[in-house]
């Protein structure tokens, strides 16, 4: 629980001078009762650099804003260009080259699976439905042929009929507004559409 809410607390968006108090007493009860309870095990760096968190969030505010995540990230895909390339004369350039091709694939969205899977699809009959229903699809300018599915996967996310979503609007009361999805429908363009 301790290292829990040291956690929580230098992982912090903002913090005020209570909670580095906080910090700086869960960090030396932590490691006071890691010796306790593992005599045997040394103390590595970053039991140490804890000791530091509280004294750094003062100089340089919270932690979360200075850490480098992001980067290693980055770094592990030279690592890996490097590793598998073998080319060791010239790395920048190979490093470079198989950087930007990666980049030009990623934007070409060839790495990208099907956005859209429905599942039980029938084709969309105008007279078939109500007038308000043929009024809506009018007014969203669907490219034909509009086709009706029972259940869609769209994005990763599972769309049903009588499931809930978040509408765009916003109402007075509430933050989100919410509705029932009646049917779903997608056009040409893959589009979709809930009514």
């Amino acid at each position: 629980m301790l290292l829990r809410q040291i956690v929580l607390l230098s992982s912090a968006v903002a913090l005020n001078l209570n909670m580095i108090i906080y910090l700086r007493s869960f960090t030396r009860e932590y490691i006071d009762l890691r010796v306790k309870l593992f005599p045997g095990k040394l103390l590595r760096p970053k039991h140490h650099y804890l000791y530091h968190y509280s004294a750094l969030i003062i100089a340089f505010g919270p932690l979360i804003r200075l850490w480098t995540l992001r980067f290693e990230s980055k770094h592990m895909f030279f690592k890996r260009v490097s590793k598998f390339t073998g080319n060791f004369l010239n790395v920048l350039k190979t490093l470079s080259e198989k950087h930007e091709l990666y980049q030009s694939y990623l934007r070409s969205g060839a790495r990208q699976k099907n956005d859209l899977v429905p599942f039980r699809e029938c084709h969309f009959h105008v007279n078939w439905y109500s007038q308000e229903i043929r009024e809506a699809v009018v007014r969203v300018d669907a490219v034909p042929p509009l086709v009706e599915c029972g259940r869609m996967q769209y994005k990763g996310t599972i769309y049903r009929q009588e499931c809930a979503v978040v509408l765009p609007e916003r109402s007075l009361l509430w933050d989100e507004k919410f509705g029932i999805i009646k049917r779903i429908f997608y056009d040409a363009n893959q589009s979709v559409f809930f009514s």
